[in-house]
């Protein structure tokens, strides 16, 4: 069977595909867009090819898999105008963003049962395993921002000691005026380990009632360490409100070594954490200001 190639079609996919990747891989790194730089990428992806394509013979094997990974460095590195360890990086981002592609594109082909395809066809399969990759990506990028942000703390309070995953809350910017610290939001399920059932009730008490129980506060044996007191808070497009704080004898943020003394710790409800991996909010100074 004899298989016509025309070079002009050819060509334009290839250019086309490089263009496209190189573009992906540029957003997905957050890098500066810069169109001719991009076309100039993509036009030496398309010289590259070229002698691979028609001189099968002589680009086999090594030679073949050298070609390939030199013309790709090199419509990175005219992209990006990196160098070294950074060129590296954005050229395995690269290969990535291509096998992601390449392999949606095999997967709806498999799934339709296709023997082969169009150039409509191909053109189509390109788009979806585009936008599947972007969207592959930009999940992962939010998993991993999400993993950077979660610490465990360790609360000691007496003789009691808890271990809690908390979020890194960049948007926590909630102070206690009494003592002028930040507030670390832990949930009353946690914080129910480190009290004593004298102080349990009174913090079921007021999550119930909402208010302090003075009367049962002011012969509270532990008061006047714990300094249990309330808190006003303010939340964007929610109405504000009141919580129950106390003073956490000491607060250690594992990862960063960090201890907190007499750290103030606001209570709330366990359900406005339920289903999550964490049970708490980190405020941003507790890191921030000790880096």
């Amino acid at each position: 069977m004899q298989i016509t190639i025309y070079l002009d079609v050819l060509g334009l996919l290839n250019f086309g595909a490089d263009f496209v990747i190189l573009f992906l891989t540029g957003v997905i790194l957050r890098k500066r867009i810069v169109i001719w730089r991009i076309i100039l990428g993509a036009m030496l992806g398309t010289v590259f090819l070229m002698p691979v394509l028609f001189l099968p013979t002589f680009f086999s094997g090594a030679l073949r898999l050298l070609v390939c990974v030199m013309g790709s460095l090199g419509t990175t590195a005219i992209t990006y105008g990196e160098r070294g360890r950074l060129l590296l990086g954005e050229w395995m981002v690269e290969v990535c963003v291509m096998l992601c592609i390449g392999g949606v594109m095999y997967g709806i082909r498999c799934g339709a049962g296709m023997q082969g395809m169009t150039f409509v066809g191909w053109v189509i399969c390109f788009i979806a395993g585009s936008l599947a990759t972007i969207c592959l990506f930009r999940n992962l990028e939010g998993m991993g921002q999400r993993l950077d942000s979660i610490f465990c703390i360790r609360i000691i309070q007496g003789d009691r000691r808890i271990e809690e995953q908390v979020y890194l809350d960049t948007g926590n910017m909630l102070m206690d005026p009494l003592f002028g610290k930040p507030v670390i939001l832990l949930t009353e399920q946690a914080a129910s380990r480190l009290m004593t059932a004298e102080e349990q009730i009174l913090v079921r008490e007021y999550q119930k009632y909402g208010r302090l129980a003075y009367d049962r506060l002011a012969v509270c044996s532990s008061q006047r360490k714990l300094c249990f007191h309330e808190l006003s808070y303010h939340s964007v497009g929610k109405q504000g409100g009141k919580l129950l704080c106390f003073l956490a004898e000491e607060v250690e943020v594992c990862e960063r070594k960090i201890i907190l003394k007499a750290q103030p710790v606001a209570i709330v409800a366990s359900e406005l954490f339920e289903g999550m991996a964490y049970q708490g909010l980190l405020h941003r100074k507790c890191i921030m200001d000790r880096m």
